[in-house]
């Protein structure tokens, strides 16, 4: 089944992923804003907070997603994993997952479409 990417999906989407078996992420669309390509939903204290990886804005409409380059301007690493972390950290899933998450958030990819092909290149049942 072919998925396009997603930062941080929702459940319903994990699930769909490993009920299908085995996977492929698009890589060749063309990147489309206010997606979970690059954004992804949490709920604080506060109520539901969205968390965006900011991408480099030249020729959005006109790139494959492959091509999009992550901005590193602001410190927005830093700032998702303290939002997931205060969120999350009594939730049994982030304990035992605490280090993988805390890697991959850090990850320094220049390509968005890399923050997911490590992670989701294959789900098995």
């Amino acid at each position: 089944m072919i998925f396009s990417t997603a930062y941080l999906p929702p459940v319903s989407y994990i699930k769909t992923c490993i009920d299908a078996g085995e996977i492929t992420i698009e890589q060749h669309e063309h990147f489309v804003k206010q997606t979970y390509r690059n954004r992804c939903h949490i709920y604080n204290s506060n109520g539901l907070l969205p968390l965006i990886i900011p991408v480099e804005h030249d020729h959005l409409g006109d790139k494959p997603i492959r091509d999009v380059k992550i901005s590193f301007g602001a410190e927005w690493k830093k700032n998702h994993w303290r939002s997931i972390y205060s969120a999350y950290k009594n939730a049994p899933l982030l304990k035992t997952n605490y280090q993988k998450l805390f890697i991959r958030i850090q990850n320094s990819y220049l390509i968005l479409t890399l923050y997911f092909l490590n992670p989701f290149s294959k789900f098995q049942k």
